[in-house]
């Protein structure tokens, strides 16, 4: 009985003594892994799925500039494995998962029948979502959607699609970047190809380059410096001990009050009986001896010393320094838990941590109008796993200059509405039947897609298919997050249309865990809207980006003469 073959395809592979790496050829099929030397030669090795464990990612082996994973098989024995790029690496491991869930759950079936109906699905081997075959009706129809919205779309997404193919090299990924496209960024003469560029990011960046790579296409307009972020950090030190020094001069004052309204009932216990002179008398009395007198340093009444009110002067002085939304400064410490609280790096005391708060605090000090908005504790962490302090930082100032994020967090009214409208408008044309059930039951691109927006994905998908995503809107830019948006959904669109509001809104604020990139990119290639054609809509009709200085009417008054 021939087995169906679900993967195929060249691996590097350590030795076992030697420990050096050779390419050999993989056959995944329905309930064994082999290898050869070379496609079509005899197998040397073959290993049944059910004593296997695949770890996608671990770091007690390196293989430069590839992608390594671990074969756990037999008695705790190991077969380390590497891929040219993290794609390749996750669509094998979900592959192996994914024919082993099917191996397991086929064997604890009634036999033949369940085996035969398993081997539809397994010859699809793309079809596979969180570690387990789907349904071959659901394959089915995702594979369905996928090929109609390929064939309507335009000419220039077709475009896209194969400038996002990585072509065959000679070298592995990572020296490309470090060779060929870093050193040389900038310098138009001597980068390569633009679609090059474009393909490596789509193949997914090294993650031990993503922090270089990332800073190289943010670029950095603003000329931000090491000094300037000295200076902001600086300033939000000083901001922090202000507002200290206010709660503790507002706790003090609150005591006194407490102080003085428990000390106040004693006065009626002290006072003469008023037989001969009323309060009122003794109030207008001048010689009548205080009955109750606070200590001198707890008196409220009385002129302030000159040390006191120069106090009192230097704080008024500060308190009108500092900025309205600078004063959001503390929420970062309240944020930080929250963001990635499980992740070992942002523990409370944690490198992470620790360079996160840096980054927040003094981005909002270098842009007061702004402050800090809740979301931008999970950019900068994400920035932060891949780049020291000032870099991070300045990746920062550079990413929330972009046109998505500078809009969405500046609560612009009229781009947010625009941001939203556009949304739907695409929303409607790739996936009318879920836009009309979104309709149906309630919900509003602004209940979902503004927090998709604000923190660009993190807080709700996977961080592998996050960083995926990343790498390419660092390159692309605004017009990607909608494509983007539109896989995630092209993604589920079948369960979501099986949702009501509460289960629907629970799906999109945590898309399973399951999501892999190498699904989200298939299904970001049956996106039909280009990315051009999604800066038109942007547009509407206005080329030039939003800025509040268009919305003033200023009257110049020129010079009669320039010259006297």
């Amino acid at each position: 009985m021939v087995e169906v073959v679900v993967l195929e395809g060249y691996l590097h592979k350590q030795s076992k003594h030697l420990k050096l790496w050779k390419i050999r050829y993989f056959v995944l099929a329905e309930r064994a892994l082999s290898y050869s030397k070379k496609s079509g030669k005899m197998a040397k090795n073959t290993y049944s799925l059910k004593d296997l464990d695949v770890i996608p990612d671990q770091n007690y082996v390196v293989h430069d500039h590839n992608f390594v994973f671990d074969v756990k098989y037999g008695d705790g024995e190991h077969m380390y494995l590497s891929a040219p790029t993290e794609a390749e690496r996750l669509k094998w491991t979900q592959a192996i998962k994914a024919t082993q869930g099917k191996l397991l759950h086929t064997d604890d079936g009634d036999g033949e029948k369940q085996l035969t109906d398993g081997r539809s699905s397994a010859a699809s081997s793309t079809g596979v979502l969180g570690g387990v075959f789907q349904p071959p009706a659901a394959t089915s129809r995702f594979q369905t959607t996928t090929s109609r919205y390929k064939r309507v779309a335009t000419k220039e997404r077709k475009d896209e699609r194969k400038r996002a193919r990585m072509p065959k090299m000679k070298k592995p990924f990572g020296a490309i970047w470090l060779d060929d496209v870093l050193p040389h960024w900038g310098d138009q003469a001597a980068l390569v190809p633009p679609h090059l560029v474009e393909a490596l990011c789509f193949a997914g960046i090294p993650k031990e380059i993503r922090g270089r790579a990332w800073s190289a296409m943010l670029g950095n307009r603003l000329q931000i410096n090491e000094q300037l972020f000295d200076i902001c950090r600086a300033r939000a030190k000083a901001v922090l001990l202000e507002m200290d020094l206010v709660k503790e001069a507002d706790e003090k004052s609150r005591q006194l009050v407490r102080l003085e309204h428990k000390l106040a009932p004693h006065q009626h216990v002290l006072e003469p009986q008023p037989q001969l002179h009323n309060e009122r008398d003794h109030a207008h009395d001048d010689d009548a001896p205080p009955l109750l007198q606070l200590p001198a340093h707890l008196s409220i009444a009385g002129p302030p010393s000159r040390d006191s009110s120069t106090a009192l002067d230097a704080q008024a002085l500060a308190d009108k320094l500092i900025a309205d939304n600078e004063r959001n400064i503390k929420l970062v410490q309240r944020d930080m838990p929250r963001t990635f609280g499980n992740h070992p790096l942002f523990q409370d005391g944690a490198a992470g941590a620790q360079k996160t708060y840096e980054v927040l605090e003094a981005y909002t000090c270098y842009r007061p109008d702004l402050g800090y908005v809740q979301g931008m504790s999970y950019l900068a962490a994400i920035l932060c796993l891949h780049l020291d302090s000032f870099g991070a930082f300045r990746a920062m100032v550079s990413l929330m200059s972009t046109r998505l994020l500078f809009d969405m967090y500046r609560l612009e009214e009229e781009r947010t509405l625009l941001y939203l409208s556009v949304y739907d408008s695409v929303l409607r044309h790739e996936l009318p039947v879920l836009h009309a059930h979104f309709q149906e039951i309630g919900i509003d691109p602004r209940m979902y897609m503004v927090d998709w927006a604000f923190t660009l994905f993190t807080r709700c998908v996977p961080l592998e298919v996050v960083l995926r995503i990343w790498d390419c809107y660092m390159y692309l830019g605004t017009p990607f997050f909608f494509q983007a948006c539109m896989a995630i959904l092209i993604m589920y669109e079948n369960t979501l249309v099986t949702l009501d509001l509460g289960d629907a809104m629970k799906f999109l604020h945590n898309v399973p865990k399951s999501c892999s990139p190498h699904e989200f990119f298939q299904a970001l290639d049956a996106v039909n809207l280009s990315r051009p054609a999604i800066n038109a809509l942007l547009a509407g009709g206005d080329l030039r980006p939003w800025s509040p200085v268009g919305k003033r009417s200023i009257q110049v008054e020129y010079p009669e003469a320039y010259e006297y």
